[in-house]
């Protein structure tokens, strides 16, 4: 540290560094996959050749089941698989 009492910025930013390291530990520690695989609106879109706003639309359906807490919307890979064989089942069936 410096001789002053106030940290400097490259203290404060180390110190930030660490935090996210110890967080990033933490998080890959747990059994929680659904936040190491997920997507966003975006990145679903992208995958579903859809627009962002059919995505949101699909949540406000409650056909589509975001994970709870996150903002934006984040979809755990198995949701994903959930709603496509869901609408792969109902379009070999007729529906859809």
């Amino acid at each position: 540290m410096n001789t002053n009492t106030q940290p400097t910025l490259d203290e404060k930013l180390d110190a930030l560094t660490r935090r996210i390291d110890e967080l990033g530990q933490i998080i890959s520690s747990r059994q929680t996959p659904e936040l190491k695989f997920c997507l966003t609106v975006e990145e679903l879109a992208s995958r579903w050749a859809l627009g962002p706003e059919a995505v949101r639309r699909l949540v406000r359906s409650k056909e589509l089941r975001p994970l709870r807490g996150f903002r934006p919307f984040r979809f755990t890979m198995e949701e994903v698989r959930r709603y496509e064989a869901q609408t792969t089942n109902s379009a070999r069936k007729g529906g859809r």
